[in-house]
This record gives C-alpha cells, sequence and structure tokens, in this order.
C-alpha cells in the first residue's frame, strides 16, 4: 500500500467517522436548549436587575415578605396542583376535540374538588397560616388574596 493510498484510506475513515458523529447529534435538541437556556438566564437578570428597584420602593421588612408571599405561592401552587397542569400540556395535543373537552373538564374537576377544601382550611386558618408562615408579619386579606391568586392561577 502506498502513501497515496494510506493518506487517502485515513481521509475516507476520518469522513465516515465525521458522518456517524453527526448522525449522532440531533442539532434540534441543541438548538432549543440553548434559546431555553438563554431565556432561563435572562429571567434570573431580569430578577438580578429589578431588586434593587424593588428595593427602593419597598422597606427590607416588606421586601422580606415579598419574597415569603412569593416561596409561599410557588411552593403552595406545585402542591396544590397535583401535576394536572403538566398532564393537561403534555396530553392535549394528542386527543380528538371531543378527549379535549373532556380531559379539560375532568383536569378542573379533580383541581377543584381538591383545591377547594384546601385553600378554605387555609382561609379558615389564616391566623395560624400567618404564624407558621410568615412570622405574624402579614395581614389576613393578604393571606387571603394569595390563596385566590393561587386558585386562579391554576384556572389560567
Amino acid at each position: 500500500m502506498s502513501f497515496n493510498h494510506a493518506t487517502a484510506y485515513v481521509t475516507h475513515i476520518q469522513k465516515k467517522i465525521a458522518a456517524s458523529c453527526a448522525g449522532l447529534i440531533n442539532w434540534a435538541i441543541i438548538k432549543n436548549f440553548l434559546i431555553y437556556s438563554c431565556g432561563s438566564i435572562m429571567l434570573r437578570g431580569i430578577a438580578i436587575f429589578m431588586a434593587p428597584i424593588t428595593l427602593n420602593i419597598l422597606n427590607p421588612a416588606n421586601y422580606g415578605l415579598l419574597s415569603l408571599i412569593t416561596s409561599f405561592n410557588n411552593i403552595f401552587v406545585a402542591c396544590i396542583g397535583l401535576g394536572l397542569r403538566q398532564v393537561f400540556y403534555l396530553e392535549y395535543f394528542h386527543c380528538n376535540e371531543f378527549e379535549r373537552k373532556s380531559m379539560t373538564n375532568t383536569i378542573a374537576f379533580i383541581f377543584v374538588v381538591v383545591a377547594l377544601p384546601v385553600i378554605a382550611l387555609f382561609m379558615c386558618n389564616a391566623s395560624m397560616v400567618n404564624a407558621l408562615v410568615f412570622d405574624d408579619n402579614a395581614t389576613v386579606m393578604l393571606i387571603f388574596f394569595v390563596l385566590c391568586v393561587q386558585f386562579h392561577f391554576f384556572l389560567c
């Protein structure tokens, strides 16, 4: 085998390896990952730049209360939602028109049956929620408002 044949053979093998590796990489997934990552970074950046503006408007105690409300909202919505929104987003486009209506009604019914008693229980015990979660810094009306927003958040 001559040197020219050997280099041609190596070049041919390199092209085959490059072609097989290119088939393994799904560029659409990488592109979507980068778009999602950039969006997530931008959202975090907005929060970082908004913090000084918010601190100029609110005193530190109210800013801490706002942070507690936000954390409570995020945790409570995740727990009370039971993953029903994710099921809806995953399954909606796999169904025909009749199944979509049925699924939407079923998920809304399940949420209302589960969420309303829990939210009513929290509203009846708003002073205890205030003491345990907000360290007696929130008003009862604020707690009612937060619970109503959480219920509305799921349905929208």
